[in-house]
């Protein structure tokens, strides 16, 4: 009687494959959550870089142009404005340069205490109103940005929870 050659000698079975593909299919699914995820805080991180980034030109802008500017908030935009006439009391005025809008990323949102839009003046001499910006994601995740009112120094940090209201 023949012996019969060995037919799996040189290759895979159909299980071992159909195993590796589940596998190779399931670490892509859990790196794609991850991947989303992150994302979220990429976007949450450099609209605070952005919004930093506005307030440190404010500041500059009011020092050398000797100007007050205004910088306001809304729900997910903030705006720029010159105040050349010294017409303080309205930020709504025509008299208002507008310099700049712009629009959250999506998916960030500023996390106001109040309904009306929140503003920051930045006067001729370096200071400020002072304040500090929320802003948060869908995820929970927040950043505050910081201006003192003294200096007008802008800083941006990691807000924890107790600080949102």
């Amino acid at each position: 009687m023949k012996e019969r050659a060995n037919v799996y000698k040189d290759g895979f079975t159909i299980i071992e494959l159909v195993i590796v593909l589940f596998i190779i299919g399931l670490a892509s699914a859990v790196a794609a959550v991850a991947f989303t995820q992150g994302l979220d805080a990429v976007k949450l991180k450099a609209s605070a870089k952005e919004v930093a980034a506005t307030l440190r030109h404010a500041r500059e802008q009011a020092v050398s142009q000797k100007n007050v500017y205004i910088f306001l908030i809304d729900k997910n935009s903030y705006a720029l404005k010159a105040d050349g006439d010294n017409v303080l009391e309205n930020e709504k005025d025509d008299r208002l340069k507008f310099l700049m809008q712009r629009e959250l990323r999506n998916g960030v949102a500023f996390q106001n205490s109040q309904d009306k839009p929140t503003k920051i003046l930045f006067y001729p001499l370096g200071d400020s109103t002072g304040g500090h910006i929320y802003l948060k994601n869908s995820k929970g995740s927040a950043y505050r940005v910081s201006v003192e009112k003294l200096t007008a120094r802008v800083s941006i940090a990691e807000a924890v929870s107790s600080e949102l209201r």
